[in-house]
């Protein structure tokens, strides 16, 4: 891949595929194949809602869409104080709501 300061997760579906709420625990985006997670000293964004939830290290809050469209399609989005070059992104849904995780993901 090429280096970017901007990287953004568009999730366009939910796990139980009905649109329901979609929740995130946590994301993260690595520089290489098992390496640390890259998600500091940058601006987390979301297409709505407040993004920090989604980097904050604790896997007891979560991120979700606010509002009327707290379903997908939604975006959570990372601005890297450098560019980087992504490899590799994880995405660890809430324990509590397994059916609300993100069905399909693109990186961007």
């Amino acid at each position: 891949m090429a280096t970017h300061v901007y990287w953004r997760f568009l999730i366009s579906e939910v796990m139980d595929g009905e649109g329901e709420i979609l929740s995130v625990s946590e994301f993260e985006m690595h520089a290489s194949i098992g390496g640390a997670d890259e998600l500091t000293g940058g601006t987390a964004t979301a297409s709505s809602a407040t993004a920090a939830n989604g980097n904050d290290n604790d896997n007891t809050t979560n991120w979700q869409p606010s509002g009327v469209t707290r379903a997908a399609p939604a975006w959570w989005k990372y601005q890297f104080a450098v560019a980087k070059d992504i490899v590799e992104f994880s995405i660890r849904s809430a324990n509590s709501f397994p059916d609300n995780a993100p069905r399909y993901i693109e990186l961007q």
